[in-house]
């Protein structure tokens, strides 16, 4: 049996968003891992496997539509895109390195990189794997 299925524009970045996310949350899953173990870094109250997974998820999908968005509705919206992406994940960024998780100020440097890292990993995947997903437009 041939099935036709029809998405439109606004179903194909949603599914693209939640697909981005997923691999934006296994990535960040396995830096935690590996951050985890390399490093003495022990708290788990703000960054854990569940709020990873719940948060970039569902940052992933809001990235879809606004990646819909700016697709849809501007002329060279990929470019926008991109370029919107570039100055959220480095406001993120640079707000996570004035973070302050304890007193303790070994605690709070490696807060600082965890939190860096995964901002760094969703920026990343939701800026390259949403428009070479939508479009396959890589760069």
């Amino acid at each position: 049996m041939d099935y036709e299925t029809h998405h439109t524009e606004f179903s194909r970045s949603i599914m693209v968003g939640l697909f981005a996310g997923i691999v934006a949350n296994v990535l960040c899953l396995a830096y935690d891992a590996f951050f985890r173990l390399s490093s003495s870094y022990f708290l788990s109250e703000l960054i854990n496997v569940s709020t990873l997974s719940f948060f970039v998820v569902i940052i992933g999908l809001i990235t879809g539509v606004i990646y819909y968005y700016f697709h849809h509705y501007l002329k060279g919206g990929n470019l926008f895109f991109r370029l919107f992406s570039i100055i959220i994940t480095g406001v993120l960024f640079l707000l996570a390195l004035h973070a302050n998780r304890t007193p303790n100020h070994t605690m709070n440097i490696e807060f600082r990189e965890l939190l860096s890292g995964i901002i760094i990993i969703s920026g990343l995947c939701f800026l390259l794997l949403i428009p070479f997903f939508y479009k396959k437009d890589f760069l």
